[in-house]
């Protein structure tokens, strides 16, 4: 399973330090915006512990992860 996430509006820098990092594949935009009660980005939904795992995990790791984001973008970043 691919993973793919619109990265069109980065620069080309920040496309090639997300390759760089592992993270090019995830939902992180390289734009920041935590809430800070319950940690996630108000940008892409992933919080800081996923964005870390996202870095390092398998493919089960990322689907896991793919779906609790998905959920909070339809959800305004409700976890549940």
């Amino acid at each position: 399973m691919m993973f793919h996430y619109d990265k069109s509006k980065l620069s080309d820098i920040l496309q090639q330090k997300q390759k760089e990092k592992g993270t090019y594949d995830s939902p992180c935009m390289s734009v920041c915006n935590y809430d800070q009660a319950s940690s996630i980005c108000q940008t892409c939904f992933l919080m800081k512990d996923e964005k870390k795992s996202w870095k390092v995990g398998d493919i089960q790791i990322k689907t896991k992860i793919s779906i609790k984001v998905d959920f909070r973008k339809k959800n305004n970043g409700k976890t549940e």
